[in-house]
């Protein structure tokens, strides 16, 4: 009987540290917030001639804004690049497509001749977190299949990070998605524009340097979206860098979505880097929506409505396309910011 017992308690404690290793893993092969950003460590300490990581600002809750500068030696006079992700908490899938694109120029810089060619006309600036709060709240959620999607996306004062920086010029369109000022809405702007730590931070730091082009990684919509041009020129460049970039896409080809008669500025990131620093400026969507609506049927928690289960297959994707894109941008700019008279706004 006595050995019964024990087989069974055996048996118990197996079934409980399975569950518990699901529990542990209920976000599949994404990392956590400490496992993402030892990844991130790691890279600077296996490849110190190439990378440098840094701090730009702290969040709400003190955690660290890190970006990952990405330079060949003697490079500093090169043409500034910038990758941006994560600032909705919950979408994760862009911080690894972001990092990934990291691994791809450090470690593949003397294999790939493209990306030593890229290397040779450009640095990099990755910015793998933007919101590292809501990262660690959508962890602590992990379990939760009732957790509450909008309130990861935002940050730890409820405000949706990229609804939070200023409008270039009126809003001419009012529609949800441009942004609200009910604190309980999943797009709250905040009290006002730059209100918060990590948009103020960003702003600071692109104001630092001589950024050209950036793309802004989120999900789930499957499509580009410049910012609101100030007319057919414009939207003709973003066209033609986004080109670039679905050409590259090997598996979905995300179409571009621009029609600057009717589009509306709503308090993101593209409209604000574009219009006072002249950056071309993209909001980069992974993995379309058609794929994420069946994932979540399945996999029930909230997180797999943004986030693929496939990590590798949509990085393989979009990896390549996001370094064509700003090689592009660099042909269309000569590697300079757009000059203010191009970037005058212009409503309809």
């Amino acid at each position: 009987m006595m050995k019964k017992n024990i087989l069974y308690l055996s048996v118990i404690m197996l079934i409980l540290s399975q569950v518990a290793a699901r529990a542990a893993d209920s976000y599949g092969d994404y990392p956590t917030y400490d496992e993402m950003f030892a990844e991130i460590y790691k890279l600077e300490k296996e490849n110190p001639d190439w990378v440098e990581i840094g701090e730009y600002g702290q969040s709400v809750q003190d955690r660290p804004l890190v970006y990952v500068h990405i330079m060949k030696p003697g490079g500093e006079n090169l043409p500034e690049a910038m990758i941006a992700a994560n600032i909705h908490g919950n979408e994760w899938i862009g911080n690894r497509l972001a990092i990934a694109v990291a691994h791809r120029l450090v470690e593949n810089r003397e294999s790939d001749p493209w990306i030593a060619s890229l290397l040779d006309k450009m640095q990099f600036y990755v910015l793998p977190c933007l919101n590292p709060d809501g990262y660690y709240k959508t962890w602590e959620r992990r379990n939760d299949i009732d957790a509450d999607w909008k309130e990861s996306r935002k940050n730890a004062h409820g405000v949706d990070i990229n609804r939070n920086f200023p409008l270039p010029g009126a809003r001419t369109v009012n529609i949800s998605m441009a942004g609200s000022d009910d604190p309980d809405s999943e797009r709250y702007t905040g009290p006002h524009p730059y209100s918060e730590p990590e948009s103020a931070a960003i702003r600071d730091f692109v104001a630092a340097h001589n950024i050209f082009a950036s793309i802004d990684i989120h999900s789930n919509w499957g499509t580009f979206f410049p910012p609101k041009c100030n007319g057919s020129a414009c939207e003709k460049r973003f066209k033609k860098m986004m080109k670039a970039a679905s050409d590259k896409q090997p598996h979905s080809k995300y179409p571009t979505v621009a029609q600057w008669q009717v589009d509306s500025f709503s308090g993101e990131m593209e409209d604000e880097l574009f219009y006072s620093y002249g950056v071309m400026a993209v909001c980069w969507e992974v993995f379309p929506m058609k794929f994420a609506a069946e994932q979540k049927k399945r996999l029930k928690h909230s997180f797999w409505g943004g986030n693929p289960e496939n990590i590798a297959y949509w990085v393989e994707n979009d990896r390549d396309a996001v370094l064509a894109a700003l090689e592009a941008a660099l042909n269309i700019t000569g590697g300079k910011p757009v000059p203010e008279k191009y970037r005058k706004v212009k409503l309809h």
